[in-house]
């Protein structure tokens, strides 16, 4: 499994292939209207200290454990931080503020910084504190958890099964200039159990471009061989579909949890897959039955080319992936 190549390749693909055009319309079939049962397949836990769960070494991430990740800006999580980064987060965790928070420099106000507090998160990208300019052009902070493969954990178990991705969320500060873009979105991995191949299925909910905020397009990472789906919460979208109550996706900042949740069904991800097999050639399977689940990340992230800058603040609590189902089977690994 790619780890540290691809997490920093799907936000690269992210920024460049922002201004594609949308795929063809197509109308989903969404019957879910009836009450389904619910099984957890990833749950964001409550944590009592941020100590073991932050990292910038992308390469040492554990595995079956709820961590803070950045890159593109150094050693970004080295250092205890005592100052409130919830001035920026919109997450104000209790004292001592140093067992919930890591940074890049705690004598710098506003510096990079995440945050794990209970089962709340938040970060506070900040290119100006970076350590060096990325090549990449790429500045991240994210909440990430994974999966082995041989875990095979399984979103789709039936014809009935529809796939249920739900957070709070808030972006209560942003600021770019000189042509920085600040932008944050759910990703998940998916694995292709049949052909060994990957997927990644990435939805927006933040972008300060209002001309890619509310787009749907198939994109490639020519490095990792990971084709890319990304759709957003909106309406009459075809990769996706917003759950009830959900907010959806904006280009303005906002303080307070708003919910998001968006479903994936099976006629979605089908639909998805074929337009990737279409335009790519790859012979990955159309059957939802033959995918595990890698991986599930929140991320924020600013692109900053040479004379441009920007921070952006991010909090989520509640994360939680799910299959919604009529008759979910017993599994022994649950």
């Amino acid at each position: 499994m790619v780890r540290t190549e691809s997490m920093i390749a799907v936000v690269i693909i992210i920024f460049l292939f922002a201004g594609m055009g949308i795929m063809a319309a197509i109308t989903p079939h969404h019957s879910d209207s009836r009450d389904y049962s619910s099984r957890i397949i990833y749950q964001q836990e409550s944590v009592d200290s941020i100590e073991s769960r932050a990292y910038s070494d992308l390469g040492s991430i554990p595995y079956h454990k709820t961590v803070m990740v950045t890159f593109g800006l150094g050693d970004a999580t080295s250092q205890e931080i005592t100052w409130d980064v919830g001035d920026f987060s919109g997450l104000h965790v209790s004292d001592p503020k140093q067992n919930y928070q890591r940074g890049i420099n705690n004598s710098w106000y506003g510096s990079t910084a995440v945050q794990m507090y209970q089962n709340y998160a938040g970060v506070q990208v900040h290119t100006y504190s970076a350590e060096s300019h990325p090549s990449s052009n790429l500045a991240n902070a994210q909440l990430a958890y994974w999966w082995y493969d041989s875990d095979d954990v399984r979103v789709w178990t039936s014809s009935e099964s529809i796939m249920k991705m739900s957070a709070y969320l808030q972006v209560p500060r942003v600021w770019v200039e000189g042509g920085a873009v600040a932008y944050s979105n759910i990703i998940l991995l998916f694995k292709d159990t049949t052909t060994g191949k990957s997927v990644w299925y990435i939805v927006n909910y933040f972008d300060t471009r209002e001309e890619s905020i509310f787009k749907e397009w198939i994109g490639f990472d020519s490095g990792t061989n990971i084709p890319m789906i990304v759709t957003y919460f909106g309406h009459n979208t075809k990769y996706a579909y917003l759950g009830p109550n959900s907010y959806t996706a904006i280009n303005q900042t906002w303080s307070g949890w708003h919910y998001y949740e968006f479903r994936v069904n099976r006629f979605n991800f089908t639909t998805a897959i074929n337009y990737v097999n279409s335009q790519y050639s790859l012979g990955m399977s159309t059957n939802p039955d033959d995918y595990i689940i890698s991986e599930v990340t929140v991320q924020a992230e600013i692109y900053w080319p040479e004379g441009s800058n920007g921070h952006l603040g991010v909090s989520m609590h509640d994360v939680q992936l799910e299959e919604l189902n009529s008759a979910i089977p017993e599994f022994p690994w649950m």
